[in-house]
């Protein structure tokens, strides 16, 4: 909960991590508050 708050508190649009765990916690997560908020990993980024 503490993320989504930090997250919802940024108004950001995409977040980026490097940890693959991290991404599909986030996702879930999101998806779960119902936040249009798009998660990368950090590769995708670099792409």
């Amino acid at each position: 909960e503490r993320k989504m708050a930090s997250i919802d508190a940024t108004s950001a649009e995409v977040v980026v991590t490097a940890c693959p765990g991290c991404q599909y916690q986030l996702m879930d997560n999101l998806a779960r508050f119902g936040k249009p908020v798009q998660v990368m990993s950090l590769m995708e980024v670099v792409e």
